[in-house]
């Protein structure tokens, strides 16, 4: 949540890639990661930092809950 931890995104150079930031997590800061990183990164989309093939079945909704609310966050 610091502001200043996503500057490099500023001189990232990718051409016609598309960039996906990991921040599907920790969901209390979520909205303070976003917008921190928007200062510096117009364009991106959001993910999870890994994918669900490390979760136990258990924990499986929590983190589709965690991707609604992000997605929410993020349309706004």
């Amino acid at each position: 949540t610091e502001p200043e931890y996503p500057e490099p995104l500023a001189k990232l150079q990718v051409g016609d890639a598309e960039v996906y930031l990991g921040m599907i997590h920790n969901m209390d800061r979520f909205e303070t990661r976003l917008h921190n990183a928007r200062k510096y990164l117009s364009e991106f989309s959001i993910a999870a930092p890994c994918g669900f093939g490390r979760l136990p079945p258990s924990e499986l909704q929590k983190r589709f809950e965690q991707h609604e609310k992000a997605l929410a966050i993020f349309s706004d």
